[in-house]
């Protein structure tokens, strides 16, 4: 869930300077929203570590609606235990520190095969392929205060209420087996929700950006990546058609591109993907209606 703190209970800091009230607890996908409200200039980023230190994630302040914020996206990777959270001032001076819990959450195991000609495009290893990584990582990477088109409210990309076909095939943070021809495998973790449907469908804008990224890459096949806020990103991949440009700016629910199946894929869906800070979300969360498991035509109007 998006779980949101305002420092309106005025919780006590390290320095004796006024703080925030940060959470105590989280779950692996989810998006923390603390707002300083009665903390002007005095925190500038707060920091989630483990108790030796070693940092894992971490958020820088803006302003969102006139109201210093900082959001805190929690890995799936994080396995459940005793963290630390940590606020610094605009110097990395500590202000503030209280410890926070990690909820454990369980994840689906997936097991996908691949036939000989999508097993050489996720396995060979190809030039092209590390400069698209290199690229859209640093794309993710990207924190510009100013980028501030809407907020964290997200609708689904795709109107699964009018189809007569609808699939959630993966969920977000997914265990992947990929099965190869030649009899060998490997693993990973899905990022994303893939949406099965028709070919062709239309794929809305989740929410109000910028298009930083509209493209045909290796893996992901006709892609779009949009920026909502700063560091703030939603990713729309295997698309059939793109209906965007980089730079343009676009409203939510503006048709960007149609399901397809390009790039690394099975069959036509999308994969939805929000990035908070470089780090992947579930985007269930944070969106503004259910998105139902499966849809077939026999249930529409029912």
């Amino acid at each position: 869930m998006l779980l949101v703190f305002s420092t309106a209970a005025g919780a006590q800091s390290t320095t004796g300077n006024s703080s925030a009230v940060l959470p105590v607890e989280g779950s692996p996908g989810e998006v923390l929203m603390i707002s300083l409200t009665e903390n002007p200039g005095n925190i500038a980023n707060i920091i989630l570590e483990e108790k030796n230190g070693s940092q894992i994630t971490g958020g820088k302040v803006f302003k969102l609606n006139g109201t210093e914020t900082i959001l805190l996206a929690l890995p799936s990777t994080l396995s459940a235990g005793n963290y630390e959270l940590r606020a610094h001032d605009n110097e990395e001076n500590p202000v503030q520190q209280i410890e926070f819990t990690v909820l454990p959450k369980r994840f689906r195991q997936e097991r996908i095969s691949l036939n000989r000609g999508l097993t050489i495009l996720r396995t060979t290893d190809e030039e092209r392929k590390r400069e698209e990584a290199l690229e859209i990582q640093a794309i993710y990477a990207l924190f510009n205060p100013a980028s501030v088109y809407g907020d964290l409210s997200f609708i689904s990309p795709i109107r699964f209420d009018t189809l007569d076909y609808f699939r959630v095939s993966s969920e977000y943070g997914d265990r992947r087996l990929f099965q190869y021809s030649n009899e060998t495998s490997s693993r990973s973790i899905h990022t994303g929700i893939d949406m099965a449907t028709r070919e062709g469908v239309e794929v809305y804008a989740a929410a109000p950006g910028r298009v930083v990224l509209a493209k045909d890459r290796i893996i992901s096949g006709m892609s779009v990546v949009l920026e909502h806020l700063p560091g703030v990103y939603s990713i729309y991949f295997h698309l059939k058609s793109i209906e965007v440009e980089t730079g343009e700016l676009v409203e939510q629910a503006q048709v960007i591109g149609t399901v397809g199946m390009s790039g690394l894929a099975t069959g036509p869906h999308l994969h939805w993907e929000i990035r908070v800070n470089g780090v992947a979300v579930d985007p269930k969360p944070l969106t503004q209606v259910v998105i139902p498991d499966t849809i077939h035509a026999t249930s529409i109007g029912e």
